[in-house]
């Protein structure tokens, strides 16, 4: 138990990681993406999580959170989704840390990790929010109507599932 805070994520930065990529890669978007980019992702997160909390400088942390929030969601992610994945990695950290550190010094580097988290899904939800919203195709549904012009028969009218 005489390990620091900056030790403790490095020496357990591999299992930190793999706990909570377990728990990411269940969810849709990033099951559909496959283990070695979620995994990848994961890394990406908690390599910015640790170079905020050692330097206690959050520009690269909100960078990266920011471009991740643009890229998501251009690829279909709901919020949540991203939320969860930041929620999985900070719960990670802190079971490591509650076992491995003395509780003072687990009082301290958690509330470092828990700021540069806070900071990060603050800055993931505005940029989220910000993006313009997905506007729905409108369907041609004038076969339906009495007396328009029907440029298809009803039969071909499919609903985009």
């Amino acid at each position: 138990m005489d390990v620091n805070l900056a030790e403790l994520l490095h020496e357990d930065g591999p299992a930190i990681v793999n706990d909570a990529w377990n728990a990411v890669a269940l969810m849709e978007h990033y099951r559909r993406d496959g283990e070695a980019v979620t995994r990848h992702r994961v890394e990406a997160l908690y390599t910015q999580v640790v170079h905020a909390v050692q330097t206690l400088d959050l520009d690269g942390l909100l960078s990266h959170v920011r471009r991740v929030a643009q890229e998501r969601f251009a690829a279909g992610f709901e919020l949540s989704e991203l939320r969860t994945a930041f929620v999985m990695l900070e719960e990670s950290i802190y079971r490591r840390a509650l076992a491995r550190l003395r509780r003072e010094d687990a009082s301290w580097g958690l509330a470092l990790v828990t700021t540069a988290f806070t900071q990060a899904r603050l800055a993931l939800g505005q940029t989220f929010e910000a993006l313009p919203a997905a506007q729905p195709t409108a369907v041609d549904l004038s076969v339906l109507f009495r007396r328009s012009e029907r440029p298809h028969a009803v039969e071909d009218l499919v609903y985009p599932v």
